[in-house]
Parts: C-alpha cells; structure tokens; sequence
C-alpha cells in the first residue's frame, strides 16, 4: 500500500509539474524563461514515460525520447543565442521584430526547424510511438494534446521572421511530408492500439506544421483552429482506450474484438471521437480538417494531394472502430 501511494504522488507530481512547464512555455516573454520551461517538459516527459521503471521496454522509449528532444533542445537553445546576440535582447517580441542580417537569420532559423520538429516527433526524429509505454493519462494530456505540440508552437511563436527565408519554410513542409506519409501506413501494419493512435498524432502533427509554414493568413488561423481540435478528440481517444486496455489487460486490437462493450454507453462517445478523428461531418474536426485542405487548395494545389493522409488515418481508426464496436 505504502507503495502505491508513493507511485500516486510521484505521478501526481509529475504531472502537475509538466502541466504548469507546458503553461509557463506557452505564457514565457522571456527567452531565458522559454528555453528553460521547453527544456522542463523534456525532463517531466522521459520521467512520465519511464513511469513503470521496472519495465525495460518504457525505459528504453524514456531515453530514446529524451536523446531526440534533447538534441532539439539544443537547436533551439542555439538558435535564441543567435537570435538574442544580434537583437541584444532577451524578449522575444524584440527578438521577432528585429531586422537580421541573412546569414544570421539563415542559421537561427534552420536550427529553430530542426529543433521544433525534434519536439514534435516529425522526421527525421520520430520517438511518439515508442512513449506509448507511459500511462494512458500521460499519453491522453501530454503526448497527444500538449506536449508534442510544443514544436508546433515555436513555430508558430517566430512565423513572422519565416516570411524573409521562405526556402527554408518549404523545406520543413518536405520533411512534415514525408514523416505524414510514413506514419500514414506505419499505422496501418501496427497491431498495438496506442501506437496507432499515436502514428494518427503525428499524421496530424505533419499536417498542422506543414500547413503554419505556408505562411499565409488562412493557413495560419486553419492551422490553429485543427491544432485546438485534435487535442480535444484525442486525448479522449487516449483516455477511453486507456480505460478499455485497463479493464480488459490488453492493447493488441486482435484481442480486443467487441471488448467495448464493458463501456456500456459510453461505447457511443467512443464512436464519436473517431468520426471525429475522421474529420467526418458534424464533428468538432471536420471544418478544420476541410479549412486546411481550402488553404492547400488555395495556394499550393500540388500540395492537397497530400490530403489522402485521411484515408490512411481513416482507415486505422475505423479499423479501431470495427474491432471494438463489433459483435
């Protein structure tokens, strides 16, 4: 008993600690602040997944996932060095408005890319699915609807120094492409049901980052508004499935046919949250899913071909959908 109760309160602690590191990077003026709360939620993040330290599965995925963000860390920490010498100012609003010389904007940028996309588990770094080890709260809050979205927002937080190195943007869009692509079909072979869940985390990831770096008013605000949107219905993924694989012992969906029934009714907003994560009508995602497509369609038509990512994610969670649900 003393054990379990030390376990809750390690875990409660955890928590709240990478709960108010999320805030205090989100609300953080100062670069200083912003690189050490960024640098928190790594630490909280290996300590979360490597939670069951017992299991050497979770502690194998804990260090793989602190090595690649940390190398991102180190980007982005690189990256406001720079910025910050050549401003002579630790605000980041200074930081932003301040006119670079190329050269410095070149390097201070490209490392910002790197570093985000190191934080968003976006190739070349891909370490999401492997911290599924850690418990499904974690997965549920941190893994899915905020921390991994970190990257993300270090994009979004310096977008307007982007619009004077385009090349670069196009370039993070390519890499988003391919870690789309990949993890599209990755979670089509995947029998671990938080794995799929979490290859769709990053299919979206992909597609939120790719379209921010079009650099244009609707892609920007349609960015935003499916970044809002996928952390609601997949945390709640998380959070049923977790309760699912709780019950049942089991996260392989070969055995876990119709097991959503010890849901009772509640097996319906399961059913919700994946046609929300479809993006079909009527759910909270389908006017953000179809915002980024008119912006992809808008201003970079090639572009939209790469919205056949829904039908790989459509098909893993449908795939989802049919074993829990049937019987």
């Amino acid at each position: 008993v003393k054990h379990i109760k030390s376990s809750q309160k390690r875990f409660f602690f955890l928590m709240l600690l990478f709960i108010g590191s999320m805030a205090g990077f989100v609300l953080a003026a100062n670069a200083i602040l912003f690189f050490i709360f960024y640098e928190l939620m790594s630490i909280c993040s290996f300590l979360l997944i490597s939670f069951e330290h017992h299991n050497k599965e979770a502690v194998k995925a804990a260090n793989k996932c602190f090595l690649l963000t940390q190398i991102g860390g180190i980007l982005v920490f690189i990256a406001l060095v720079v910025l910050s010498l050549e401003s002579s100012s630790l605000n980041i609003l200074t930081m932003i408005n301040y006119n670079y010389s190329i050269n410095v904007l070149k390097i201070a940028l490209s490392f910002l890319v790197l570093g985000a996309l190191s934080k968003s588990s976006i190739f070349p770094f891909n370490w999401l699915p492997d911290a599924m080890h850690a418990p499904s709260p974690v997965s549920a809050l941190l893994h899915s609807a905020t921390m991994v979205n970190a990257g993300i927002y270090v994009i979004a937080r310096f977008l307007p120094l982007f619009g004077n190195f385009k090349s670069l943007a196009y370039l993070a869009i390519g890499f988003s492409f391919i870690s789309l692509l990949y993890s599209s079909f990755a979670a089509l072979l995947e029998n671990d049901v938080k794995r799929i869940l979490a290859y769709s985390t990053i299919v979206n990831l992909s597609y939120i980052f790719s379209t921010f770096l079009l650099l244009y008013p609707l892609s920007e605000s349609s960015a935003s508004f499916h970044l809002l949107n996928h952390a609601i219905f997949k945390s709640g993924l998380f959070l049923v499935m977790g309760s699912i694989i709780a019950k049942v012992g089991q996260k392989e969906l070969t055995k876990l046919e119709g097991r959503a029934q010890i849901l009772g009714k509640y097996k319906y907003f399961l059913l919700i949250l994946i046609f929300s994560a479809c993006a079909l009508p009527f759910t909270n995602s389908f006017l953000s899913e179809w915002s980024i497509y008119n912006s992809w369609i808008n201003y970079f038509p090639l572009g939209a071909v790469s919205y056949t990512h829904l039908r790989a994610h459509e098909t893993s969670l449908h795939l989802v959908c049919r074993l829990l649900l049937e019987k």
